[in-house]
């Protein structure tokens, strides 16, 4: 259903903003890095460009070795340093990240919930007729909530917020 949701939000940035517009979908691998921890995954997005600015939609699916999938769903906004050909850009993206990870061991039960997701930083996008490339170099704070209970007798629980910061890295087709 989220799926759904998401996709019809897409197709309504691709058709309203992209009315005397130009609009753009870009898809293609993504990858978060922060010392030895990585999250590869996938990036589709679209939105439109006017002028010098642009506003759009992303969403993002990634997975981490043995810690389950973190999907970010976020706006695209742009500042483009030109206003035509290939089109350097900075961008800010505020939104939220979904994730719901259960881990028990033992008599201790974990569970990590999404949060807060932002990210800025700088791109280029270069288009030759109807398809183009696309280059996103950013940095993302992820904030998701850790709760952590003991199923023991006395139920103790306890809650941590975790706010790691990820150097990104996304080159991918536009169209």
């Amino acid at each position: 259903m989220k799926l759904i949701i998401t996709l019809i939000i897409l197709s309504f940035f691709i058709e309203t903003f992209g009315q005397n517009k130009k609009s753009y979908l870009q898809l293609g691998p993504i990858g978060y890095l922060k010392n030895n921890n990585t999250l590869i995954g996938g990036c589709i997005g679209s939105g439109s460009i006017k002028g010098t600015s642009g506003l759009g939609f992303g969403v993002e699916v990634l997975t981490q070795k043995d810690n389950g999938i973190f999907i970010p769903i976020y706006f695209d906004a742009r500042v483009y340093f030109k206003k035509t050909g290939s089109r350097p850009f900075a961008l800010f993206q505020p939104g939220f990240i979904i994730r719901n990870k259960t881990i028990t061991i033992s008599n201790i039960q974990s569970k990590n919930t999404g949060g807060i997701y932002l990210a800025g930083g700088v791109g280029f996008i270069s288009m030759a007729s109807k398809v183009g490339m696309t280059f996103q170099l950013k940095y993302s704070m992820v904030s998701t909530k850790t709760t952590i209970a003991k199923t023991n007798p006395y139920n103790k629980v306890s809650q941590s917020t975790n706010n790691p910061g990820f150097l990104c890295l996304f080159f991918g087709i536009a169209i």
